[in-house]
């Protein structure tokens, strides 16, 4: 068995089971492959602008057997094989689709998942996207008991996909056909490395044509990197840096770059094994030039170095095209760029920045087109002389376009924004890890002002002012964020530090199917996220964030506010089943703290053990998992187990209005007001399960203030307070609560174990089982059975 080929189809599997074709089992695997392959075939025409040929459905079959198992093109060798297979086997994806997943490239990848890991890996490589839990659970359940097999799985989720998903796998599908089309013999001789690029530019296509063409785009630059068709080469023969207006058998790096933009056409510049020298200025290139390793060589033994003397390479005319492939660029120093400057088109393939200067793009500044591929970008510098500089420790890509695919950006530093990478214009951040960046003030990781996509992507322990890895800044700033992980980032501006892992600042962040754990952001707060913009949210997990304070050297003027999320003013947040799971507020809100003038809007999501500490002076200690000033929608979510110090163990709502609907509050606890506390504002609760909630001193289930609170077919049962006010107490004489069609039993308190009420109580077709202390006004409107006078 050919191994490299089985490795180039297992590679490619993996993006096809990302895509998740469905949640349940589908009715298309009873019917014949080839039927269930034409019905995908139709959709998969694929988008104009990639160079997509036409292919038969066997071949079609294959590719896509290629993106589910390994989550990237084939090779032109692999592809070629597997086809007459298939073709052997009249059609059928099950002739091969178990090679597939017995070759040696899936078990190395994929050996050591569970169940669960393996289908969600199906549905991340062919959909982008995480499968919901009810597709999760029944795809796992069958895995396990043997009634389905991971091929069976993804064959059902492939052809089972519609809508979105369908156009993602038939983008996906005609992006890959245009690679492996265009590869030719070159693709043979694929890398693991170059399969993670390749990877990481399919998995950037989603539903849309603009991604699709983006990546072929991307694609062709990864094609051009490899391929001949070079009209001269000319190699390197001395490491001193010198121009004597030729290249021969004495030829230096800076005579050979001469010489190929003289070419009149692409041309390449080859360097053996060593370290060049550049320090009589930058290397212009004004043709289209490729400078690469020689065979045998890599990043490591080739190695060209400025000696921070100057830019290593300048790109000004927009015409021009640099690719750089198998070397390392290292100790440039310039104002703008210190390894380069591009406004052209520049591929860096296989290629190391490391130990570079400016005042903006301590590696390279962008106005043209960049891509990186498998680029690793470390301990770059972006220093400072005023306000205006100091960005992008690593890329500073100031207009144009970038893309960074499979790659690493380590170390780097920014005096103020964008730790490794500023923004604007439009990028795609693609399989490529953010670790160990800082910012001065915005943005440790990456700071975004344009559109930018990032795609399963790692940020971890980076740091800064706001937005510990991530921030989306200005109202231009559209980013959107997809199956990445962000981990152990810290925001710790003194009175600022907001969003330990994202802050975004009037633009729009959306984030799916994404991890955010450990995040913490001392000042402001929003351990994880702090927006002051719109965020949407969906199928995201927030795992022990913390939002703290500053002790040394000065405290925090208003610290703590949102373990997970801050939302600040003038915000408008969608957040849909999503998990927030033992997150810390050192002041309010263990989840999340919503300001004033807000609309916050979250569906199907569960609250577990999250904390509101009220640990500093001058207040707070309020929501466990949640506190509200603004105005809230919360349905079909659970809040259980939360904890705050003072009040509201689950909920505490202000000011705004707060609707509650299908939901459950239950075990949680505080000194008062177990469960909610509504201290003003209007709260409407609808078919909500308010249990086992317990306080310390009062108000077990709700503690209602100054709130005009309505419950509606509302559940009150369980709760437990030592003082008074099991149910709920109503502590303000202008405080008013409406009960409709609701029941409260089972509660207990030495006083008032159904209520307690100062103010004004409506009841209405309700049942109540407990003792009520009323000190103002009950008003019985009928329909009511209770154990206690109304």
């Amino acid at each position: 068995m050919n191994t490299s080929k089985l490795w180039t189809l297992a590679f490619t599997a993996g993006i096809l089971t990302a895509c998740g074709g469905g949640n349940a089992p589908s009715a298309n695997v009873t019917l014949p492959e080839k039927a269930r392959s034409a019905g995908v075939s139709a959709a998969a025409s694929g988008p104009a602008s990639c160079k997509t040929p036409s292919y038969d459905g066997d071949q079609d079959n294959v590719m896509r057997a290629y993106i589910a198992y390994y989550g990237r093109p084939a090779d032109s060798g692999g592809f070629a094989y597997w086809t007459n297979r298939v073709a052997a086997a009249g059609g059928s994806l099950n002739s091969i689709m178990a090679e597939f997943g017995t070759s040696k490239e899936f078990t190395d990848r994929y050996g050591s998942l569970s169940s669960s890991e393996l289908v969600t890996n199906i549905y991340r490589q062919l959909f982008g996207r995480n499968p919901e839990a009810g597709g999760l659970d029944y795809y796992v359940g069958e895995l396990n008991a043997g009634r389905k097999t991971l091929q069976s799985i993804t064959l059902d989720v492939l052809f089972g996909a519609s809508g979105s998903d369908a156009t993602i796998v038939a983008n996906r599908l005609a992006v890959a056909k245009t690679f492996t089309s265009g590869s030719g013999s070159q693709s043979n001789y694929l890398t693991e490395a170059d399969g993670n690029a390749m990877a990481a530019i399919l998995a950037s296509v989603q539903d849309d044509s603009t991604s699709a063409n983006a990546a072929c785009a991307s694609f062709d630059a990864m094609l051009d990197a490899r391929s001949g068709g070079l009209v001269k080469t000319f190699t390197v023969t001395k490491f001193t840096d010198s121009n004597n207006g030729t290249c021969g058998s004495d030829c230096s790096l800076r005579e050979a770059v001469a010489a190929a933009n003289a070419a009149g056409g692409r041309a390449g510049v080859i360097l053996p094994a060593g370290t060049y020298t550049v320090n009589q200025g930058q290397l212009l290139v004004t043709g289209q030039v490729h400078v690469h390793g020689a065979t045998g060589t890599t990043a490591a033994s080739v190695i060209i170095d400025g000696g921070e003397q100057n830019r290593l390479f300048g790109l000004e005319d927009p015409n021009a095209r640099l690719v750089l492939s198998k070397l390392t660029v290292r100790n440039g120093n310039s104002d703008y760029g210190g390894a380069i400057l591009n406004k052209g088109t520049l591929i860096l393939d296989r290629v190391t920045l490391s130990g570079n200067t400016a005042l903006n793009g301590g590696a390279i500044l962008n106005t043209g087109s960049l891509t990186g591929l498998a680029l690793s970008v470390s301990g770059n510098q972006a220093n400072s002389i005023n306000t205006n500089t100091g960005f992008g420790g690593g890329l500073y890509n100031e207009a144009g376009n970038f893309g960074l695919f499979a790659s690493q950006l380590t170390s780097n530093t920014a005096r103020f924004n964008g730790g490794a990478i500023y923004a604007a214009g439009s990028g795609t951040v693609v399989n490529t890890t953010l670790n160990t960046n800082q910012s001065g003030a915005i943005g440790g990781g990456m700071d975004t002002l344009g559109t930018v996509a990032i795609v399963g992507s790692k940020f971890f322990a980076n740091t800064g002012n706001d937005g510990g890895a991530l921030s989306s800044r200005e109202s231009s700033a559209k980013v959107t964020v997809t199956t990445s992980t962000f981990e152990d980032n810290i925001a710790n501006g003194v009175d600022l530090g907001g969003g330990g892992a994202a802050f975004n600042y009037a633009g729009v962040l959306t984030i799916r199917d994404s991890v955010f754990k450990r995040n913490q952001a001392y000042g402001e707060g929003g351990g994880a996220i702090e927006t002051n913009g719109e965020l949407h949210l969906a199928n995201v997990s927030l795992d022990g964030n913390t939002a703290q304070m500053h002790t040394n050297p000065l405290p925090d003027s208003a610290p703590g506010f949102g373990g997970a999320i801050l939302i600040i003013a003038n915000s408008l947040v969608t957040i849909d089943t999503a998990q927030f799971t033992q997150n810390t507020a050192g002041n309010s809100g263990g989840a999340i703290y919503n300001d004033q003038n807000t609309q916050l809007t979250i569906t199907n999501s569960q609250f577990t053990t999250n904390t509101a500490q009220g640990l500093f002076s001058g207040g707070g200690g309020y929501g466990g998992a949640i506190i509200s000033e603004g105005n809230m929608s919360l349905s079909n979510c659970t809040l259980s187990s939360n904890t705050s110090k003072v009040a509201g163990g689950a909920l505490s709502t202000k000011i705004g209005i707060a609707t509650i609907s299908n939901s459950t509050i239950s075990g949680n606890s505080s000194v008062n007001g177990g469960g909610i506390v509504a201290y003003s504002g209007t709260l409407t609760a609808t078919d909500l399960v308010l249990s086992n909630n317990t306080s310390t001193q009062a108000s077990a289930g709700l503690l209602n203030d100054l709130a005009q609170t309505t419950l509606t077919s509302v559940k009150i049962t369980g709760n437990t307070a030592q003082t008074w006010g099991g149910g709920f107490s109503n502590n303000n004489t202008i405080g008013q609560v409406s009960l409709i069609g609701s029941s409260i039993s089972a509660n207990t308190a030495p006083d008032g174990s159904a209520f307690v009420n100062f103010g004004t109580v409506n009841v209405r077709n309700s049942t109540l089982s407990g003792t009520c202390n009323n000190h103002k006004t009950v008003n019985n409107q009928g329909g009511n059975t209770s154990s206690c006078a109304l």
